[in-house]
């Protein structure tokens, strides 16, 4: 789905208002007329195209080592390893005057989607970064060509230096003491083993404290500061120089739980519709867009408790409700406390259609729609760019129970289309098919 264009889905739901007749004259006709047009349409808009990975065994080299790398070959829109012998051209380039220039180039044979090969560093190549490129003919053809590039780092060990840092919390308030867990390695991921590395605590650029540290027999140090009794919308970050490497260093911003905090809403069925219920997501993060847990409650507009919400994992969670017609409903947080904001929850239309799609520990796909009348509705799914499964069915007012059976649908990504009798987009949702055609 990836592939196509946004034009062609226009295209191809412009097919609607015409063929609403064929498709909804039997509901239990499967391949009528307007379904098999659709799909044939999308089908034979979507062309083949190939696509290069390469894999290298690291990241980071030293001037005289060599870049071993495979490369894989696939074609959409099954992205199925390509069937075919292709050339493959694989190509490491270096900066010269702000632009990259062809240093090596190597031309090898792709057999079943796959090929390896190596670079040879010079012992005197001159540290920075350089560009690793894989393409093949058939996508010179392309009037937008997506070749495979990946940026490859070469430069002295006693040069590069890696810092990993791993705060004791996802966020924190002003005056908490801060507990750092950090490690340090060089450009061959073996650990800096006492080695000193200077530890600043920045607000802003504004250097608050600096402290000299010494790296354990593994490479390792644990690092404690105290974040100041300031308003939290200051941005806070810790910055570590390891000796080894002084003119290379490491930010990373400190988590801190904002007075003030974001709250989105996603209705699965793209809208909140009264009388059903509603299932909706959420997610939640601070001011500086990270992450943050939160538990609250949803309130009428005459502050009457409708529900709880609470996030279950990185901000995000989900809740069910079944709202009144024209009706505002907000969001008040309890947890963390001190939130003064309320967030209002979309709109509530007092009639439409809505739905739900449903894990089964079984091979089947559910689907509840409510409808606040009876009518017409098309069920598609795609994977791959291609349809596999259509169905026009009949929705009553009220509740509307379905099961697709999943043995149908490929291993991967497939996404759900709901759409009138008209051809207007109602909902569409993502689902992953695991190899034993059950959803993840």
């Amino acid at each position: 789905m990836g592939l196509l264009k946004l034009s062609l889905w226009n295209f191809i739901f412009a097919l609607f208002p015409f063929f609403s007749n064929s498709l909804f004259g039997q509901a239990s006709d499967v391949n009528n007329f307007f379904l098999q047009t659709l799909k044939e349409n999308l089908e034979k808009n979507v062309q083949e195209q190939d696509w290069v990975f390469i894999n290298t065994d690291r990241e980071f080299y030293q001037p005289g080592e060599t870049i071993w790398w495979s490369a894989f070959l696939v074609t959409s829109p099954n992205l199925f390893p390509s069937s075919t012998r292709r050339i493959l051209h694989v190509q490491l380039l270096g900066k010269k005057n702000s632009k990259f220039e062809i240093l090596q180039h190597k031309i090898v044979i792709a057999n079943k989607g796959i090929a390896s090969g190596e670079f040879a560093l010079p012992s005197k190549l001159q540290s920075g970064a350089y560009l690793l490129r894989a393409y093949t003919l058939w996508q010179l053809n392309s009037q937008k060509p997506s070749f495979f590039e990946k940026i490859i780092i070469i430069c002295p060990q006693e040069q590069f230096s890696k810092v990993y840092l791993n705060f004791d919390k996802p966020y924190y308030k002003p005056g908490d003491w801060l507990k750092a867990y950090i490690s340090i390695k060089d450009s061959l991921l073996q650990p800096y083993v006492f080695t000193p590395f200077n530890c600043q605590l920045l607000k802003d650029t504004l250097t608050l404290l600096s402290r000299t540290y010494t790296t354990n027999s593994l490479g390792q140090q644990i690092v404690q500061v105290k974040i100041p009794d300031i308003a939290p919308s200051t941005n806070y970050g810790i910055k570590i120089i390891c000796s080894k490497t002084p003119n290379n260093y490491f930010y990373f911003p400190i988590p801190l739980q904002s007075a003030d905090i974001q709250l989105q809403f996603f209705p699965e069925g793209h809208r909140l519709v009264s009388g059903f219920e509603n299932h909706v997501g959420f997610r939640a993060t601070t001011a500086q867009g990270q992450p943050i847990e939160i538990e609250g409650m949803i309130l009428d507009p005459t502050g009457t408790f409708i529900a709880s919400i609470k996030t279950i994992q990185n901000g995000i969670g989900s809740f069910r409700f079944t709202p009144s017609a024209l009706t505002n409903y907000r969001v008040r947080i309890t947890k963390p406390q001190g939130i003064k904001q309320e967030f209002m929850l979309p709109r509530v239309q007092e009639k439409g259609t809505t739905w739900e799609v449903q894990t089964t520990s079984s091979n089947i796909l559910k689907l509840r729609i409510f409808s606040s009348l009876s009518q017409n509705l098309g069920i598609l799914i795609s994977s791959q760019g291609k349809i596999f499964f259509q169905k026009s069915i009949i929705a009553q007012t009220g509740e509307n129970n379905f099961a697709i059976p999943l043995e149908t649908l490929p291993r991967g990504v497939a996404r759900i289309f709901l759409v009138d009798s008209s051809g207007k987009f109602l909902a569409s949702r993502y689902v992953l098919v695991n190899s034993n055609k059950k959803l993840n």
